[in-house]
């Protein structure tokens, strides 16, 4: 496969990498951002819609752009490089994403447009308490009274979930299979209660009483849930790809200017194999991310699928080796919450608890062993 962007995928990369780079340059810069609510920069976030990142993913007649998923995977790289907080992967790639599969013409029309263009923050409230990444849902239930519908129960986590304009939820409807429904912010009977996640981000609790709600398309919605879910994965590998490039990057340049015995760390041969190792995690997870991105481009639901797990297999072990030994050969000075290493770690974490950690792949994966026929040994 040829994994080289041609000349407008590098135009774009650096469009992206010049000004998330000029926001977040300072790392304290990230630190003060998401310290104050909403959690992310709300005019960079402008700045991106009026780039058109926004609308990246989304077709023309609908205010978008018409990219597609590698173009949208280069944009989640560079974002990731900086631990960027803006919610590109969970309101545009995700809940964007479901729109665009499950909604009406007009829905889509009306909705994606203010996605494209900044003014309107989305958030898809589908994780539950108890459940582990499936595409039903089960703790919320949808109730049918003629034309009106309301939703019970509670969402949770829900990345944005306290600052969306708008939530796309899913939930159980009368037959039984899953459905998703749209809740205005300001809906009686929704109770959203926002809290900080472990790497600065945002997440929220969303609970609903009875609350009005309105149809997003028709039907048994899981197969739409579990596309968007797959593309949210393989965007988030490349998230991940770039935050573990920085990663690896700042280590190795801690190992040639730190000095121990008065010569610089990479002079002890444990350490730079050490950090070879890490090269090698990095350009594996890059190399199965991209192939897992153009599969995505132009492959079935069930390739998909296949491919979302098994980057995302590769990217959690990669992602989990390459934060570690970032920490530990930078030291003591890793720990503090002042030094960036233990923030890419953190976000590296929370990448992989977003959607399916390793395990969860890994279960998935050796769940179709069964459907492939056995290779006779050489002789």
């Amino acid at each position: 496969m040829d994994f080289t962007y041609d000349e407008e995928q590098q135009a774009l990369r650096e469009a992206v990498r010049g000004l998330v780079g000029k926001s977040y340059a300072d790392f304290e810069n990230r630190r003060r951002t998401v310290a104050d609510e909403p959690g992310y920069d709300e005019k960079l976030w402008t700045r991106l819609a009026e780039m058109g990142v926004l609308g990246l993913p989304f077709d023309e007649k609908y205010g978008g752009m018409g990219a597609g998923p590698v173009e949208v995977g280069i944009v989640a790289q560079e974002l990731g490089r900086v631990v960027a907080p803006e919610p590109f992967l969970t309101s545009v790639v995700l809940a964007g994403g479901v729109v665009a599969l499950a909604g009406t013409e007009e829905q889509k029309a009306s909705i994606l447009e203010g996605v494209a263009s900044g003014e309107t923050v989305l958030a898809f409230a589908h994780a539950e308490p108890g459940a582990r990444w499936t595409p039903t849902a089960s703790a919320v239930s949808a109730t049918a009274a003629g034309d009106d519908w309301t939703l019970s129960g509670v969402k949770e986590p829900v990345p944005h979930g306290a600052r969306a304009d708008l939530l796309v939820v899913s939930a159980v409807l009368p037959s039984g299979e899953t459905g998703l429904f749209l809740v205005e912010a300001d809906a009686p009977g929704l109770t959203r209660t926002g809290y900080a996640t472990f790497d600065g981000g945002r997440a929220a609790r969303i609970a609903l009483d009875g609350t009005p709600a309105t149809p997003l398309g028709s039907g048994h919605a899981t197969a739409h849930i579990a596309r968007a879910l797959d593309a949210a994965r393989i965007a988030a590998c490349a998230e991940a790809v770039g935050a573990m490039e920085v990663a690896l990057t700042a280590t190795s340049e801690y190992l040639k200017s730190r000095k121990q015995f008065g010569v610089p760390l990479s002079t002890f041969q444990a350490l730079t194999f050490r950090a070879a190792d890490m090269y090698v995690s990095l350009e594996l997870a890059r190399s199965v991310t991209l192939w897992a991105t153009m599969v995505l481009a132009s492959g079935s639901d069930a390739d998909v699928a296949e491919a979302a797990a098994r980057a995302g297999l590769q990217v959690s072990r990669a992602g989990r080796h390459i934060g570690q030994e970032a920490i530990q050969l930078h030291g003591g000075i890793a720990m503090t919450a002042e030094y960036s290493v233990g923030s890419y770690t953190a976000h590296l974490t929370a990448l992989d608890h977003l959607l399916g950690d390793g395990h969860h792949h890994l279960a998935t994966l050796s769940a179709t062993v069964g459907d492939h026929d056995e290779v006779e040994p050489l002789r």
